[in-house]
């Protein structure tokens, strides 16, 4: 005996054109935020509101209520979601790692002398010099 398998569902959502992308405060953020700053989602055809987020229970609960399209979040957590562990279950899909184990942005001391604070700050040096 063979077992069909369930046919997905098609849900009829209102068209975005956006993205909403939660994180946490943590170092592993600073990928998004230096990425939202540069305007590289833009360059690819991204419009992503970047939602900070009080912790981790906050981004868990966002995401099972589809109040986030995706989060900068730890593979435990999307994987206990997966599985139904604790929380309704509900599929994910994990596509890509931003940060490694403590891994960070650094910038040198010549950033730090043209006035580079923050990741809006980079942005306009980097804007600055590439229009000279």
């Amino acid at each position: 005996m063979r077992f069909a398998k369930p046919k997905s569902k098609v849900r009829n959502l209102p068209r975005r054109t956006w993205l909403n992308v939660g994180f946490a405060t943590t170092i592993d953020c600073a990928i998004l935020i230096a990425a939202q700053e540069l305007g590289l989602f833009r360059k690819h055809g991204l419009d992503v509101r970047l939602s900070r987020e009080v912790g981790w229970a906050t981004i868990r609960e966002k995401l099972l209520h589809e109040e986030l399209d995706a989060a900068a979040a730890h593979a435990s957590m999307l994987f206990s979601i997966y599985c139904g562990l604790g929380v309704v279950r509900r599929p994910y899909l994990t596509g890509m790692l931003l940060g490694f184990n403590g891994s960070a942005i650094t910038l040198s001391n010549k950033l730090w002398d043209l006035g580079v604070r923050d990741a809006a700050s980079l942005g306009r040096v980097v804007r600055e010099r590439n229009a000279a």
